[in-house]
């Protein structure tokens, strides 16, 4: 008897606005409203939660798109270029942003003060780009192995000088360096630490899935994998790694089912759509943002909206030119808006999501076909590749559904992620990676 009444005031409730769209020529963001309102009202009639975000990015489809390279070095370490001419070189190659990040050694000058002082004035220089400070730490307690690229924004940067003398040798811990971190520094999104070129070593997967996972879990400031590693100009492509890269992309990220799907399928959230050149000498590597580019939206052309962006999830990334803008939503009824990478929306279990891809060709390839595949594991609770699309040459974009059926490893939650395929204006293979949408589920259905 409860039940009926309830029905029959929803219905009554639909019917009251409806009658109110119909009739009166409200504005038309009042008439939006009304229609937010009956999805919502239509959802709770039938005993469902209405879709919403649990974790939102403000900026992410109205923020500007900066191009980003995040791994360069100097000869402040090992690299061939003076600060000022390889700054200078990136700038000139497409670069809105870059980071310099030298090697930690003791013996090289990265974070030093002559270092810093360097970008300072460089910064005065080049007013309007984006300079950010940073390196590439050896992770402890092996020097020369596990690396991690370290950025910071310049209200902060001065922490590199005490950082490498206390940190960089092989007793100390990165719990230790961690902690004087978080200690040192309150708001989180001021440092992001980037997993650099994961398969390099060939340690077996387990093991970079555990490290990042124990990074993570003792700082918030760990956001993820260089998906894309350096070294581009090698010949064959991927020598510097043992394990050798897949279509130009770590192997640890672009394998299906690899270290990235493992940890989105537990409920992690690494970003890995980072593609770097690493700079060190044209010989082996490509100028920042000639081949590899990493692209934000951010909030702000600053360091902070940078790195902010970088926290967020806020970004793609390609390896050779062939796409200038890439846009991955998902949608339901009951959005305000809709779910872009790096954002969590919650669901029932069952809601079909209404997946788009929009992208703008490089000029010089736009007769090119592109393949767009979604990839994740919301249909079987396993990832996945859900399904390859054709954009043809004329097509900018291409909508899909794909239901959220199952919950993944860690039963409360799936992910969707996409990548684009194409060739480059050399006419070579090309791919671009996209962040993950994580999709949630209500309490009452994630059973």
């Amino acid at each position: 008897m409860i039940l009926i009444v309830v029905h029959y005031y929803c219905a009554a409730a639909i019917g009251f606005v409806l009658e109110q769209i119909r009739y009166r020529r409200a504005p038309s963001r009042k008439r939006c409203l009304q229609i937010v309102l009956i999805s919502v009202l239509v959802a709770s009639c039938n005993g469902k939660e209405p879709a919403r975000h649990e974790v939102s990015v403000p900026w992410a489809l109205g923020g500007k798109q900066i191009v980003a390279d995040l791994h360069t070095h100097t000869r402040y370490s090992d690299g061939a270029l003076p600060i000022d001419a390889l700054v200078r070189k990136a700038y000139a190659a497409g670069c809105h942003a870059l980071a310099v990040t030298d090697h930690s050694d003791s013996h090289a000058k990265a974070g030093t003060p002559e270092y810093l002082n360097a970008l300072a004035s460089l910064r005065k220089e080049f007013p309007k780009h984006v300079l950010i400070a940073g390196m590439e730490w050896n992770v402890p307690p092996k020097i020369g192995g596990t690396h991690m690229g370290m950025l910071f924004d310049p209200l902060v940067e001065h922490l590199m000088i005490t950082f490498k003398q206390r940190f960089e040798n092989p007793s100390a811990t990165v719990a230790e360096a961690f902690g004087w971190l978080n200690q040192a520094v309150h708001e989180p999104k001021q440092i992001a630490f980037i997993y650099n070129h994961p398969s390099r070593l060939g340690v077996p997967d387990a093991q970079v899935l555990a490290q990042w996972v124990s990074w993570r879990h003792a700082s918030v400031r760990a956001i993820g994998f260089e998906g894309g590693p350096g070294h581009q100009n090698l010949n064959p492509n991927g020598a510097y790694s043992l394990v050798p890269t897949e279509e130009r992309w770590d192997p640890a990220i672009a394998h299906i089912g690899g270290v990235w799907d493992k940890l989105l399928d537990r409920g992690e959230s690494p970003w890995a759509a980072i593609a770097s050149s690493d700079y060190h000498k044209p010989e082996t590597e490509y100028t920042p943002c000639e081949f590899s580019r990493t692209v934000l939206t951010v909030p702000e052309a600053t360091p902070a909206g940078v790195l902010k962006a970088l926290h967020a999830g806020s970004f793609w990334a390609s390896q050779g030119r062939f796409l200038d803008y890439l846009l991955f939503t998902a949608n339901v009824a009951g959005l305000d808006m809709p779910a872009s990478p790096g954002e969590t929306i919650r669901v029932s279990k069952g809601t079909p999501l209404k997946i788009r891809i929009a992208v703008e060709r490089y000029a010089e390839v736009r007769a090119n076909l592109l393949t767009v595949e979604v990839i994740g594991n919301c249909r079987t609770g396993k990832p996945e590749r859900l399904v390859a699309l054709k954009l043809e040459p004329k097509q900018s974009d291409i909508e899909t559904t794909i239901t959220a059926a199952a919950a993944g490893a860690d039963g409360a939650s799936c992910y969707l992620r996409a990548r684009v395929r194409g060739q480059n204006v050399k006419g070579e293979p090309a791919l671009a990676y996209l962040n993950p949408i994580r999709v949630r589920f209500d309490a009452a259905t994630k059973g």
